[in-house]
């Protein structure tokens, strides 16, 4: 009795943990990759930094025996990742743009010198995801502002910038959206719709209903 009671404990405790670990891959992204010096052989033990530039928070990492290091469920933005190491100048690489669903590789290179001494790359990092196949897409506020898709009412639908993602179709008829959406060929109302990773899926149908919401 005893080890049934427990058996039925553990399977509600996997089953109650599990959305969390799911949606926590959902809404977020992640960076993996390597640190190498001038001669691309790898470089452990570097202590990394990756900061978000818009709210200001940091976790840090350290490359691993083979130069590896990952930082996994961010939140999408821009940040920038310090790397130091004992022998080589900090390099520095700025405006890095995470995005939902996506691993961005990067590969860091040292150059030798002093800790003391910084080396900064300013640039966007191109945002290409080398390590899975998933697919996630970003809208700005500016986009959900100025982009001409159609609207419900006078407050724009979020479900109607779900279509700018590859492989999402949907027929939007008129100025209401019916919400028929087909993601990588899946059958209408099979989808799951989240909101700050809370399920808001019309209990009815399981699909993607919603109401409007301002951005």
């Amino acid at each position: 009795m005893k080890t049934k009671l427990f058996f039925v404990l553990l399977l509600a405790l996997a089953i109650v943990s599990m959305p969390s670990r799911v949606l926590a891959q959902a809404d977020r992204g992640a960076i993996k990759g390597e640190v190498q010096d001038v001669q691309k052989a790898n470089v452990p033990g570097a202590q990394l930094t990756l900061k978000n530039e818009a709210t200001g928070v940091s976790a840090s990492t350290i490359s691993s025996a083979s130069g590896e290091f990952n930082f996994l469920n961010l939140a999408p933005g821009s940040y920038t990742l310090m790397t130091a190491a004992k022998g080589f100048s900090t390099a520095t690489q700025e405006h890095i743009s995470v995005a939902v669903g996506r691993t961005l590789g990067i590969t860091v290179t040292l150059q030798p010198g002093l800790v003391e001494q910084t080396v900064t790359v300013s640039a966007n990092a191109a945002s290409i995801d080398t390590q899975t196949s998933d697919i996630g897409t970003v809208i700005t506020p500016r986009e959900i502002k100025d982009l001409p898709v159609p609207l419900s009412g006078d407050m724009r639908n979020p479900l109607s910038f779900v279509v700018l993602t590859p492989g999402v179709n949907g027929s939007v008829p008129g100025a209401t959206p019916d919400y028929r959406l087909h993601i990588s060929g899946s059958a209408s109302f099979s989808d799951e719709v989240y909101i700050d990773g809370i399920p808001v899926s019309n209990t009815n149908f399981t699909g993607d209903i919603s109401s409007n919401h301002p951005p």
